[in-house]
């Protein structure tokens, strides 16, 4: 995950960060 964020960087850091938010939500 991280090598692919680092890959990405500039088109999957807002897909990235929207998938961490749901993540949070599902713990919530």
């Amino acid at each position: 995950m991280l090598s692919t964020l680092h890959t990405n960087n500039a088109s999957g850091t807002i897909p990235r960060m929207a998938q961490m938010g749901l993540n949070i939500r599902d713990q919530l």
